[in-house]
Order: C-alpha cells, then structure tokens, then sequence
C-alpha cells in the first residue's frame, strides 16, 4: 500500500485534531494569561495527547492494513518500537510548537494569521518527516507499491474539504481581525452616550403605543433607574465588553462561507467553470444590494477582501487536489505520478 495514502491519512487527523475535535474551552486555556497555570499545561498536554494517540493508532491500522498478519495485536507488538518513536515524536513536537505559537502570537498580535500558518507548516512538516524516514526511505526502490486508487482519491477528496472548512475560515479571520480591516474591533467601549442609545433602543423595542399611561410612565420609571446606576458604575472607569457577547449572531456568514468554498472546490475539481461563474455572480448580487444603501466603504472593502482571499484559498486548494487525483489516476504506480514530492525529499533532503 502506497505510502502516499498513509501520508493523506496522518495528514486528515492533524486537522480532525486540531479543528474538530479540539473544544472552545481547550482553545482558550491553550493560550497564555499573564501566569502559566495548571489549565494551561493540562489543555497542551490533553491536546498533543489526541494528537499522538490518533496519528500512532493511523500508522498501527496502516501496518495491519499493509501486511499478511490477521492479528492486530501482533502487528503492535512487532512494530512497538516504531509506534512509541512516533507518538513520542508527535507528543512532544506538538507541545513546543503549540507553546512557541502562543508565546509569538501574543507578542506579535498584528502577525497571527502569519504564525497561524507556521505553526501548521512545523506539525505538517512532522508529519512528512515521519512518512519520509520510517516507511519511505525504507521501501524497496526495485518494488513499487501498488496506490489504492480509490480510496486515496477519496483520502484527498476528504482532506481537501476538512481545510477548506474550519481552517481557512479560522486563518480567514485571524488575517482580517489582526490587520483590523474594515475597522473591526474585538471590543466595544461602554460609555454614556452608548447607554442612552440602547436605552432609547430598549424603549422602542419593547414599550408600544398600546399601553396605558400609567403603564408606560412605570415602565420609564424603572428602566431610568436602570440606566442611572449603569452611569453611576461608569463614573471614572473604563469598561469594555466583547462585540461577539455585545450581538447576537445566527452563524449565517460562516455558513455562506462554507457553501461557498465548497461548492467552488467541487465546480474546480470538475472542471465546471460556469458553476464558479455562477457562484461568484450570485454572491456579488447578493452583496451589492445590501451595500447599495448604506455607503460604508469600509464595511465594503471588509467584504471584498474577504471574498477574494476566501476564493484564493479554495482554488490553491482545489488545484492541489485535482492535480494529485489526475496524477494518481494517470497510473497503478508511484513511478507514474508527476508529483514525488517523498521522492524529491528523499533524493534532496535525505541525500539518499
């Protein structure tokens, strides 16, 4: 069995790992406070220990699937070995890695997008250090090893669409919020003139013309007294809350962006170009008319620059994987694929 498809399957659990199975609360006590405490050390450790685990038990099922023996169990106790080496190796990378980019990103807030991608660069270049030195660089060059076409072609499928799902919109994000494009902000101010505006806003909200005069000059009554010790509260101090908390958000933009790159992955990989046309078409419509009215340049520039760096990303993904499906099909064999890329490294890297 190629080792191409072991390489695909090592690949599609760093990013089960790192963007599916990884919770909200694992992200955020990941990150450095002013003290490192036990949350942190216990949310790096649990975290490289889904890596470890997941990748050595890849590489375990890989060697039963790839030899004669029936038992799993004694595959194991063969290659134990092997196995402890490689999740020692995953275990222990990832935690650096990891602890490093949360040192840098903290340091360098305007370059998380660019630490974002070299920190996936280091664990993906782990990954293709392992593939490379223990199956590789030990295959017998004379034999070549029969590429299970289908199932590697869907290994790719696969992975292609778990990338352009949660990891480009979470690169996507961290690009536009770190270069505060669109003049976006992490945080609101909370001051006076804030307050009489959601206090003019509750009103209209909530109180009609409906109710009696009694009725509404209690209601008044109330939601003053309410705004007049929230200003009392703000007398020399300085509040701030989060915008995602501030406003209420159903998740439709994340899911447009979704659709949007998966459908340009499929026309892309189909060779449909009217489908992208169509696609493109349909969302700068869409995006026109909510625009027209409001004359925001800087909501408008938000937008494009999102769009077209959403769009690179898909077809940079999309290229990739249909030119490894198309060199994959041309032939049965590793020596007939255009893109050796563990042969070059072996020849250029290794010396071998």
């Amino acid at each position: 069995m190629s080792t191409y498809l072991l390489l695909t399957l090592l690949l599609t659990g760093h990013v089960l790992c790192d963007f599916y199975f990884q919770s909200r609360e694992c992200v955020e006590n990941k990150k450095i406070q002013r003290n490192i405490n036990l949350a942190f050390l216990k949310a790096h450790l649990h975290h490289a220990l889904t890596h470890a685990t997941t990748l050595t038990a890849t590489v375990a099922i890989w060697l039963y699937a790839n030899s004669e023996t029936s038992s799993l169990t004694q595959i194991v106790t063969k290659n134990l070995n092997l196995l402890l080496i490689i999740f020692e190796a995953v275990f222990f990378s990832h935690i650096i890695i990891d602890i490093l980019k949360e040192l840098f990103s903290r340091k360098n807030q305007p370059y998380r997008s660019l630490i974002f991608l070299a920190d996936q660069l280091l664990h993906v270049s782990v990954i293709f250090w392992l593939a490379l030195i223990f199956f590789y660089a030990k295959e017998d060059p004379n034999q070549n090893a029969a590429i299970h076409t289908e199932l590697l072609t869907a290994a790719i499928f696969l992975l292609s669409l778990l990338i352009l799902l949660r990891p480009s919109s979470i690169f996507i994000t961290l690009f536009m919020s770190s270069k505060k494009i669109g003049g976006v902000s992490r945080k609101i101010q909370i001051t006076k003139s804030f307050l009489a505006e959601a206090y003019y806003s509750e009103l209209a909200k909530n109180y009609s013309s409906s109710l009696t005069e009694p009725d509404l000059a209690s209601a008044l009554s109330k939601s003053r007294t309410k705004a007049e010790t929230l200003v009392k509260l703000l007398e020399g101090k300085n509040l701030e809350i989060d915008s995602k908390s501030a406003f209420d958000s159903n998740g439709a933009g994340k899911w447009i962006g979704y659709i949007e790159r998966l459908m340009l992955f499929v026309f892309y990989t189909f060779s449909q170009p009217a489908g992208i046309a169509i696609v493109m078409a349909i969302k700068t419509a869409f995006r026109f008319n909510d625009l027209k009215d409001d004359n925001d340049s800087a909501r408008s520039e938000y937008i494009m620059i999102g769009t077209f760096l959403s769009f690179f990303i898909t077809m940079i993904v999309a290229a990739i994987a249909k030119f490894s499906i198309e060199s994959i099909w041309s032939g049965s064999q590793i020596d007939t694929m255009d893109f050796n890329i563990l042969r070059w490294l072996n020849t250029y890297i290794l010396g071998s």
